[in-house]
């Protein structure tokens, strides 16, 4: 848990903005669009991991922009076009 701190307070000093909850806090990126929800006092052995995953995602998708993160996510898969039964 000291560590998931350590991290966290690094975070604000490269200016993320830290919201404070009663079981939750959020980590807002200084853009503004990414934020990091996670938990206070984390039970789970791979809580440090995972907050390292999720704020390195967030940082892909402040680099790719909010509406390209949007698109992404709302455009269907490509599929195989249909050919017409002879």
């Amino acid at each position: 848990m000291k560590e998931l701190h350590a991290e966290i307070k690094a975070l604000v000093q490269q200016g993320w903005i830290y919201e404070h909850g009663r079981k939750h806090g959020k980590l807002k990126h200084p853009a503004g669009f990414p934020k990091v929800v996670f938990s206070r006092t984390p039970s789970d052995w791979r809580a440090l991991e995972n907050f390292k995953r999720e704020i390195r995602l967030a940082g892909r998708r402040t680099q790719e922009g909010p509406v390209a993160h949007v698109l992404r996510e709302a455009s269907p898969r490509s599929r195989a076009p249909v050919s017409p039964c002879s």
